[in-house]
């Protein structure tokens, strides 16, 4: 398997699994809002503070332009 195989794979998969993740995340957090414990609302808050964190990460990797920037 050549480097640049394996660099394409990686270009489709991991934002594939943030998605995922995001997704499944979300899904729980609203279940989370329901339930009278507050610890899962932390741990829930904490597990989508490191996917933003992983997106923005990406989104620096991928020289995507901030928001405020692409609209002008």
């Amino acid at each position: 398997m050549d480097l640049m195989t394996i660099v394409t794979g990686l270009t489709v998969a991991v934002p594939a699994v943030i998605g995922a993740a995001s997704l499944i995340v979300q899904g729980i957090a609203q279940i989370t809002k329901i339930t009278p414990s507050t610890k899962d609302d932390e741990i829930v808050g904490k597990v989508e503070a490191f996917i933003a964190g992983a997106q923005r990460i990406f989104d620096k990797l991928a020289l995507n332009l901030p928001a405020a920037k692409a609209r002008q």
